[in-house]
C-alpha cells in the first residue's frame, strides 16, 4: 500500500516538473520576444527632414538659393523622434548628401564612419545630447573655397545613427 502511494505520489511529482518545465520555457520564449520588440522599439528616428542651399554673402548673411553655380552650402535640418526607450547619452548623426551622379559630398578622405561593417563617408556630423524627448538638430556642409561648383539635378540627403539609417529626404539644384 505504502508503496502505491510511493509511486503515484512520484508519478505526481513528475507530472507537476514537466508543467513547471513548460511554464518556464514559455516564460522564456515570451522574455525573448518582448526583448526584440524592446530593442526593435529603442531606436531613433528622423522627421521634418529638410535640406536648403545657401549663398553666403558674407559674415553670418546666408541667402537661399536653388542655384547650384551659387551654393557655397547646404542646410540639413531634422528632429529627432521622441523615444524613452533608447538610452540617454550623446549621439552623432552623419548626413550624407549624394549628388546626382551618386558622389558623396564631403570635405575629404578623412570624413568618414562605420555603418554595419563598412567604412562610408558622410557630409556632415552633428552630436546632439539625446535625452529621450524630441530634439531639433541642424548642420551644415559647406563647399570648399577653391571647390568645383556643384552640378545641377536632383541631391539626396541619408542621415544614421548608430548603425541605422534614420532619415532621408532630397531637394534640386538648377
Amino acid at each position: 500500500t505504502v508503496n502505491r502511494a510511493l509511486k503515484a505520489e512520484n508519478e505526481q511529482i513528475k507530472t507537476d516538473y514537466n508543467l513547471e518545465q513548460q511554464k518556464t520555457s514559455d516564460l522564456t520564449k515570451d522574455k525573448e520576444e518582448l526583448n526584440e520588440k524592446i530593442t526593435g522599439a529603442a531606436i531613433l528616428k528622423a522627421y521634418k527632414i529638410s535640406a536648403i542651399a545657401y549663398k553666403s554673402r558674407g559674415v553670418d548673411k546666408d541667402k537661399e538659393t536653388d542655384k547650384a553655380a551659387r551654393t557655397d552650402k547646404i542646410k540639413v535640418c531634422f528632429t529627432v523622434s521622441e523615444n524613452k526607450l533608447v538610452s540617454p547619452g550623446y549621439k552623432r548623426f552623419f548626413v550624407r548628401i549624394a549628388r546626382p551622379d551618386n558622389a558623396i559630398l564631403t570635405r575629404g578622405p578623412a570624413y568618414t564612419f562605420q555603418f554595419l561593417g563598412q567604412t562610408l563617408q558622410f557630409s556632415a556630423m552633428e552630436t546632439l545630447n539625446y535625452e529621450g524627448d524630441a530634439a531639433d538638430v541642424c548642420t551644415y556642409f559647406e563647399r570648399p573655397a577653391n571647390g568645383p561648383e556643384l552640378a545641377k539635378g536632383r541631391y539626396y540627403v541619408n542621415i544614421f545613427t548608430e548603425d541605422r539609417e534614420i532619415g532621408q529626404t532630397s531637394f534640386e539644384l538648377k
